[in-house]
């Protein structure tokens, strides 16, 4: 399974944010989504032991135990950083038999981007394969899939900076508005004069009311005889500049 993310910050904040493993926030999401035990070993610098068990909720199905590798390396240019998870035996984890051992390979890619405006942007890429092992349903072993899913889920509702993005804009925008100078062309002066003469057809045509979720906001739509089109119409009030 393949799964890929755009995120709003840079990419070491992203991996750390993703692997930080014991966090307060990943182990709330840890124990919602059936999680028995949950632990992280430091090896050096740039390696973890993770071990983690999970309850798959199937009568008379032992909990699954996973125990992965996890190492990390940024390409030279320091724009790529590849987190690779792996089966791999320790001593410290060892095999219980209220368990069941299962296995995951993934590889995860954080690229940095160019950045939107001022905002850092990362693309976030996930290779999962996973065996939870013992004959069970199908949709039972895609719930490894469904957890990589959560996962980029909260990544990115974390992360998300759409709304000062989209503010940046707009401000761009307010700004080319206001300095609206030189001189407009003949195309550009007859545009203008119709999109008038349209909101004035409304003076003349026959109008019905529309029925709107804001009550700041009247709607109606109109229909000239003899015309297969529908014109419509909407008026509100904005508390802005």
């Amino acid at each position: 399974m393949r799964f890929l993310q755009i995120v709003d910050a840079p990419t070491a904040v992203v991996a750390a944010w993703e692997m930080a493993k014991m966090s307060r926030e990943n182990m709330k999401e840890h124990v919602e989504f059936g999680g028995l035990d949950r632990d992280l070993l430091e090896i050096n610098h740039h390696q973890n032991i993770y071990h983690v068990v999970y309850d798959l909720s199937i009568p008379r199905f032992l909990p699954r135990q996973w125990v992965s590798r996890v190492v990390w390396k940024w390409a030279a240019d320091k724009k790529e950083l590849t987190v690779v998870y792996d089966d791999v035996e320790h001593v410290a984890f060892q095999e219980r038999k209220e368990y069941l051992r299962a296995s995951v390979t993934s590889t995860c890619k954080y690229k940095q981007e160019a950045e939107f405006g001022a905002t850092p942007q990362t693309r976030v890429t996930y290779t999962v394969q996973v065996d939870v092992g013992g004959n069970i349903p199908r949709k039972v072993a895609d719930r490894g899939g469904v957890g990589t899913l959560m996962i980029l889920s909260r990544m990115r509702k974390a992360f998300d900076k759409s709304a000062e993005i989209d503010a940046a804009s707009s401000l761009r925008m307010a700004s080319m508005i206001r300095a609206h100078e030189g001189e407009y062309t003949e195309a550009e002066i007859v545009g203008i004069d119709a999109g008038k003469d349209r909101l004035k057809m409304f003076e003349r045509m026959k109008t019905k009311n529309l029925k709107t979720e804001s009550p700041s906001t009247e709607a109606e739509v109109a229909f000239e005889d003899n015309d297969s089109h529908a014109w419509g119409r909407a008026t509100t009030t904005v508390r802005a500049e």
